[in-house]
């Protein structure tokens, strides 16, 4: 037994101090903690400050009640996707399609059916359009519809992009029967990434400034109400 007190005496110190150290770095943490929550609670409360600052001096000089900081950043990041609708693209590709082998294997068969027809607008032609993916299912069962899925957004990152409309092929023959250029009705017909990306950025534009709109015409009706 008097060997083992030294040792057991030893222990409880290590270990007292050990659970002191661990208390001291809980506390700092903690510390810590309620430190960092308060810079971030500044911040946001500077912000918010300094975005109603700017929406009560702009809608002094427009006369029109607004919260413009905000509007004023959607529009700006619906312009930046527009301006860099094609660099979005271009990178989505380089991820998901950067060359025709890269297709899943898995779905080797679908992908197959789907690019027989060849040539710059195949996808117009075949295999692409949606009333293809019956056919499609019918010919390799219900794994058809992921592989349709994946193939359709790995070809949308492409320049040529895909259908827009079902039976674009049909379309396609209307229109350069109509007098359209084969490559002009092709691309009428289709849509690329960087389309989609740039038409969303086009539509936050419009919803920003139909809003901006209305609120002007129900201030007025409430000023003109007032009067």
């Amino acid at each position: 037994m008097g060997i083992f007190a030294p040792i057991s005496s030893s222990a409880a110190v290590v270990g007292g101090n050990a659970g002191k150290i661990w208390n001291s770095g809980l506390s700092l943490a903690s510390k810590a903690g309620r430190g960092v929550h308060g810079v971030v609670k500044n911040v946001n409360h500077g912000i918010r400050n300094t975005r109603a600052r700017f929406d009560r001096g702009l809608s002094r000089v427009t006369g029109v009640e607004y919260g413009w900081s905000r509007a004023i950043l959607s529009v700006g990041s619906a312009a930046s996707l527009i301006g860099n609708s094609r660099l979005i693209r271009v990178t989505a590709r380089s991820w998901l399609h950067p060359n025709h082998g890269s297709h899943p294997d898995i779905f080797r068969q679908v992908n197959e059916a789907m690019d027989s027809v060849r040539g710059p607008w195949h996808r117009i032609f075949g295999g692409h359009s949606i009333e293809w993916l019956p056919s499609l299912v019918r010919q390799f069962g219900l794994i058809a519809i992921p592989a349709y899925a994946i193939h359709l957004t790995q070809d949308i990152t492409t320049p040529q992009g895909i259908p827009v409309i079902p039976w674009a092929g049909a379309v396609h023959g209307w229109l350069v029967s109509a007098g359209l250029a084969h490559n002009k009705a092709a691309a009428l017909l289709s849509v690329n990434a960087g389309h989609l990306v740039a038409l969303i950025g086009t539509g936050i534009i419009c919803y920003e400034a139909a809003c901006l709109l209305a609120e002007i015409r129900r201030q007025k009706i409430v000023s003109s109400a007032a009067a």
